[in-house]
């Protein structure tokens, strides 16, 4: 009997333990007709006997598992990955106890030492494997969580729920977990290092909490309810993190350091071309025995876990300030000078030189019209775009700027729905400024970044437009109003529409429309240039100058800041890039962008003035102001034609063009007046805007000179 009792706590059952129920075992158990057993005796037997078909199903487990290892293919629906070798690991040497119980159990029975009268009580062996009783069944209940639903259970995951699992007042099991805990952390810790020191993420179970940034349309089959969410600064990155990973005592900034500092190693190590620009083998070393330090700790308990992420908290935060502040100075600043490219973005992107920009316009303009009259519209090639920037550049001051090989002008394929402005430019075909950068620049800006710039350059751009096309109405309008053909008698301008006082009138409401137009343009583009794009530019260059001093920053470097704060404390590389975001913030809010009601409704005023220009411009076509009339279109010939030959078409249809854009326009920007305002009462937090835009009281007091929208918002001079 004893000997069937210490092969059934192995696992096997024999001629007296069997596996019960037949038909569905659960457990081993002794046969319901085997003689010669007290109730008792069959009852603490059984409980020994479900011990083995416990440890039975753990062995199982674990020799499964790590049998996984040399399988070729491995189902997704199936337990595998390092994690959860490594539990099976733990388990290994948790089982290795429980062995080393039975054959202590079996050298003290052959020993006799536990004889009594020549018997071994069955109450000894049971106290021997007392604590078995425990921890057999709570594994085993672990293991069939963890086979039930191995995707919610893979990879950094399993932290979390083995730290749920350690939550308990049961010495052993709170031992056992801490024991599993350290052998999982070891397999995170190694994980760590890899990315964070080499810069190289060797996941191929797809299990840590960085992962390959996929696109959009694509979902990783192993990890369907995972939510890709890229840290802060990492949108130029091509990894991101994947929060459903992160383990539950991690903190998602520690997530995001971990990921920053791997993805700038991985990045110089992929685009140093030489040595120079390498991380220092020092520096490399130092930050390597920081981490090791961590994973070759002993077994620990859950607090000791939690003591060891403060300590991964501190040694990764001094690695990122020591990481980021080698790579800023001795890249962004030592080889790449960041005050470049920032002076570039404003001279071409926030048209800082407006002699480019109005020239950029100009032949824009002229191939616009020639493609027009060539029925060649939107037919615009990447040469053809190209030559446009590369002409627009004679007689600038930027003429010789290196910068401006970098920037092509692109037509847009698809065009978003908040691409209000794209339009202007090229006079219907979507088009936009990019710029070319590369490593290390792209450590420094995001694509979100450039998404603003070009959102800011579209606005700019069309606004310049606008404004070139009012000043340049009056080369047609300087010339005053004519008395007419030198044929007609004077008789006929004495009175009706081609008398003097007429003519002078509608003279008046052409040049009123303009004013009023030049007036809001000139208002806005104040506004845009003159309060926020200028101010906040130097601002932001003031505030980072002081921290663009080259130096070299090793670890001892940054170690030593942290005990020894300087009174004029430098921005290291992450703090001027949110001042950098920011700044850019401050712009598209100051810039009216953020809400797109205002959007639109500044592009629909500008449409409105481009409308006004080009009925100007055709009157303007045909002749002296006495004798001007609207271009007419194909189907008024038709008309002519059709219902009479001969009849003559009102010469002073255009005045009522003029009379209905006065009115939209008016209607129009009393509108935006009113709804800005309710911004300023609401100090920003309305209209769409997530803050008060910068110096928007000054834009609408300079709107509303001699109270004009605040008194006549409504009121429209119909061609007095």
């Amino acid at each position: 009997m004893l000997h069937e009792l210490l092969l059934v706590l192995s696992g096997y059952p024999g001629d007296v333990f069997l596996p019960s129920p037949p038909h569905a075992p659960n457990t081993f158990a002794i046969a319901s007709d085997f003689p010669l057993l007290h109730d008792a005796e069959r009852s603490a037997l059984n409980r020994l006997a479900n011990l083995g078909w416990q440890y039975a199903k753990i062995d199982e487990f674990v020799r499964g598992i790590r049998n996984s290892v040399t399988s070729s293919s491995i189902a997704a629906d199936t337990p595998h990955g390092s994690y959860i070798q490594a539990l099976a690991v733990a388990l290994n040497d948790v089982l290795r106890e429980y062995r080393d119980t039975i054959v202590s159990c079996e050298q003290r029975i052959l020993g006799k030492q536990d004889h009594l009268n020549g018997a071994v009580p069955i109450i000894h062996i049971a106290a021997a494997f007392a604590k078995w009783t425990i921890i057999l069944p709570a594994l085993t209940k672990l293991l069939s969580e963890i086979a039930e639903d191995p995707t919610t259970w893979h990879g950094c995951r399993l932290l979390g729920l083995i730290i749920q699992k350690s939550h308990t007042g049961v010495a052993e099991l709170r031992d056992i977990a801490n024991q599993v805990l350290h052998h999982l952390h070891v397999v995170m810790y190694k994980q760590i290092i890899s990315w964070m020191v080499y810069g190289h993420l060797f996941d191929p179970y797809q299990e840590f909490f960085i992962a390959k940034r996929l696109p959009a349309s694509n979902a990783s089959p192993a990890i369907p309810t995972s939510e890709q969410e890229p840290a802060g600064s990492s949108g130029q990155f091509d990894h991101c993190l994947e929060k459903s990973f992160i383990p539950s005592h991690v903190p998602l900034e520690l997530a995001e350091s971990i990921l920053f500092v791997g993805e700038i190693v991985k990045t110089v190590r992929d685009n140093s071309a030489s040595y120079s620009n390498m991380l220092p083998k020092d520096m490399v070393e130092q930050h390597l025995q920081l981490l090791l330090q961590l994973s070759n700790t002993g077994s620990e308990s859950y607090a000791a876990s939690n003591i060891n992420i403060l300590r991964l908290q501190k040694a990764v935060s001094t690695i990122r300030r020591a990481t980021a502040e080698w790579m800023f100075h001795q890249v962004l600043v030592g080889d790449h000078d960041i005050l470049r490219y920032l002076e570039s973005f404003k001279d071409f992107y926030l048209l800082g030189q407006g002699d480019f920009a109005r020239n950029l316009i100009d032949e824009c303009d002229q191939l616009a019209t020639a493609d027009a009259n060539t029925d060649r519209r939107h037919r615009y090639g990447r040469r053809q775009l190209d030559a446009l920037l590369h002409k627009a550049q004679f007689g600038c001051l930027c003429e010789d700027s290196p910068e401006l090989a970098r920037y092509s002008l692109r037509v847009t394929k698809q065009v978003e729905t908040d691409q209000l402005f794209s339009f202007f430019l090229l006079n219907g075909t979507p088009c936009s400024l990019k710029y070319h950068y590369r490593w290390p620049l792209n450590l420094f800006l995001t694509t979100a970044d450039m998404n603003h710039y070009d959102a800011m350059w579209e606005f700019l751009i069309s606004l310049k437009k606008v404004q070139s096309k009012l000043n340049s109405l009056w080369i047609v309008l300087r010339g005053g109003w004519s008395s007419g053909s030198t044929s007609r008698r004077e008789d006929e301008y004495e009175d009706g529409p081609w008398s003097v006082d007429s003519m002078k009138q509608r003279e008046r409401l052409v040049w009123r429309v303009r004013s009023k137009m030049l007036f809001w343009i000139d208002a806005l583009w104040c506004h845009v240039q003159n309060d926020i794009i200028n101010p906040s530019y130097t601002s932001f260059i003031d505030s980072i100058r002081p921290s663009l001093e080259k130096r070299v920053v090793g670890l001892d470097d940054a170690m030593e800041e942290d005990s020894h704060s300087s009174s004029v404390e430098a921005l290291d590389f992450e703090q001027i890039q949110k001042a950098h975001k920011v700044y850019l913030t401050r712009l598209f809010r100051g810039c009216l962008l953020e809400s797109t009601s205002s959007s639109e409704r500044m592009s629909a005023i500008l449409q409105i003035c481009l409308e006004y220009c080009q009925v100007i411009k055709e009157v303007g076509e045909k002749g002296d102001w006495s004798s001007r009339r609207r271009a007419q279109t194909a189907d008024e010939i038709v008309a002519k034609w059709t219902h009479g030959f001969g009849k003559e078409q009102d010469p002073l249809a255009w005045v009522d063009d003029v009379l209905a854009i006065e009115k939209k326009f008016a209607a129009e920007t009393a509108e935006f007046f009113k709804s800005l305002s309710r911004v300023g009462m609401s100090h920003g937090n309305s209209e769409g805007f997530d803050g008060p835009p910068v110096h928007l009281d000054l834009f609408l007091a300079r709107l509303d000179y001699n109270k004009w929208f605040s008194i006549r918002r409504f009121n429209v001079e119909g061609g007095r």
